[in-house]
């Protein structure tokens, strides 16, 4: 395979090109799709005269500090009569990629952008994802322009779509827009869009604010970045929680997408107008109803003050405004982590579909992703899906009764995400693998005791994070008992909260308990490393 510039060989990004290359994914291009790019880069279509010209107002894009693939730029004005103009640019990637093109048979076979630790396989070559199409700053680039009218509030009052050429005039970074709104950074002051920023985090935060009160749940959690070493032979891990400028940024986002599904269901003299929705099912009556005997379970396990870690469910305490009432610090902040973690299990999965449905997680009716239509096969079809709708026309060809291509779309849609979940499960054990099979090397009473929290439980296992580096692992009660075997097995209470004996010959593990343990072997028969409890 092709190696990516910039990613150093080595034993680890050898490993991660070897699992790119076992799932059938190429950063080559057929001769012709490459020649179509070219083309395209030659005569990126600026002069279109359909395109309004919108190069004076100051877009910025927001993204991590190698991200080259850059979807959108964002714009916000006040209103004269109070609230907010929020102007969201998306790269125009369905003017680029046809139906009909070998650029777009190509796009379909890859599906998405494909992420791995330092290097993602593209779906569209590079001199488009990362040149003609991309919001470079500086350059003037085609975009289509969802322009939202919010009240002081932050409540939708209308939306528009506009095809645009726009020049972005920086390319900003989370973390250093972050450090800015920390008052760390002041080079990012008085410039022609820095009241862009000051923007983003007053319309960011009332969306929220209107989230919440939606009674959308907010699940704190880390992420935890890998990438491949200078020597190309190792990883470096960091683990950090989503910032308050990613959460804006966020909000933005999906209210680009809750806005244009709107826009493609709202009913019209558009009959050839077939949308796609991302719908995600509330969770079950079941699944909370065992959420808050967990919580029971915990509170009593801990021996935690009721009244401030109690789920009122019967005093009308949402969800969401239960888990932000739990503490982000102090001695019990792995309690709140864990209830967090279980809170996540709560949600039935989602899905892209042909029929509109809710989606609970964000709160959101209709919602469609418009938002990646450069890493997403399913947003340029969706972008086309809205640009056909805005041109009053029907696509060449376009038949009433013809499903075919739209229902092809949802399933390349859903195989995509589960295949990238695949993926990054399967790197991640790359990396896993790395941090410790040079302590199997190691004489066992020599090997690290590692330290983690408790954020799950079942009779059969121990869900346990580490501190450093901030996985999460399987400790197997089948593993321990193996190793102690003078030891009983242990029973599961509270719903999950605890691990117990009864006999009192082995202390019990609470969910958010600390736990310490220490790498015993590797079990080749059973593809896990196995722990004991220190």
């Amino acid at each position: 395979m092709t190696r990516p510039e910039g990613l150093p060989p080595g034993r680890a990004s050898d490993k991660l090109l070897a699992l790119a290359d076992q799932h059938a994914l190429s950063f080559d291009f057929p001769p012709e799709v490459v020649t179509e790019a070219r083309a395209l880069e030659d005569d990126p279509g600026l002069d279109d005269p359909e395109l309004e010209d919108w190069t004076d107002r100051p877009f910025v894009t927001i993204d991590n500090e190698d991200s080259r693939d850059l979807d959108q730029a964002m714009d916000f004005r006040r209103r004269p009569k109070g609230g907010f103009e929020v102007a969201y640019a998306l790269a125009d990637a369905a003017y680029y990629v046809r139906p009909g093109t070998a650029l777009h048979a190509e796009a379909l076979k890859r599906g998405v952008t494909y992420y791995f630790p330092s290097f993602a396989v593209p779906m569209l070559p590079r001199v488009l994802s990362e040149g003609v199409v991309s919001l470079n700053p500086a350059v003037d680039r085609r975009a289509f322009v969802v322009v939202t009218d919010l009240d002081a509030a932050g409540r939708v009052l209308k939306t528009r779509f506009v095809r645009a050429r726009i020049r972005s005039r920086a390319k900003l970074s989370y973390r250093g827009v972050q450090a800015w709104a920390d008052g760390e950074e002041s080079e990012l002051e008085g410039k022609a869009w820095t009241d862009n920023l000051r923007l983003l985090r007053e319309v960011g935060e009332l969306r929220i604010k209107r989230a919440r009160d939606a009674d959308v749940v907010q699940v704190r959690r880390d992420e935890v970045w890998a990438r491949v070493d200078s020597t190309g032979a190792g990883f470096e891990v960091e683990a950090r929680r989503r910032s308050p400028v990613e959460r804006w940024n966020e909000q933005i986002s999906l209210l680009c997408n809750s806005e244009g599904a709107a826009f493609l269901q709202t009913p019209g003299a558009a009959p050839w107008v077939a949308p796609i929705y991302r719908i995600h099912p509330r969770p079950l009556a079941s699944r909370l109803a065992d959420f808050a005997d967990l919580v029971a379970g915990v509170v009593k396990s801990h021996g935690l003050n009721a009244a401030q870690w109690g789920w009122h469910r019967d005093r009308g305490e949402s969800l969401a405004d239960y888990l932000e009432k739990l503490p982000a610090e102090g001695p019990q902040v792995g309690v709140a982590d864990a209830l967090h973690r279980q809170a996540v299990m709560v949600n039935q999965a989602s899905e892209f579909s042909t029929e509109p449905g809710i989606h609970h997680g964000i709160g959101a009716e209709p919602y469609a992703r418009f938002s990646s239509p450069m890493r997403e096969m399913v947003g340029i079809y969706t972008h086309k899906e809205a640009l056909e709708k805005l041109s009053g026309r029907p696509p060449e060809g376009w038949q009433k009764e013809d499903e075919t291509q739209r229902v092809e779309m949802v399933a390349l849609a859903n195989a995509s995400k589960k295949k990238q979940k695949r993926i990054a499960k399967e790197a991640n054990k790359i990396v896993l693998d790395h941090l410790l099979e040079t302590e199997l090397g190691l004489e066992t009473e020599h090997r690290p005791v590692r330290s983690g929290t408790v954020l799950g439980l079942t009779t059969t296992k121990i869900y346990l994070r580490f501190d450093a580096p901030r996985f999460e692992v399987k400790v197997y009660i089948r593993d321990v008992e193996e190793a102690n075997r003078d030891r009983p097995r242990l029973e599961l209470e509270g719903n999950g909260a605890k691990l117990t004996a009864h006999d009192g010959r082995f202390p019990e593990v609470r969910l958010g308990d600390r736990l310490q343990v220490r790498l015993r072997s590797y079990s080749d028969k059973r593809d896990r490393y196995q722990f004991e409890i220190v």
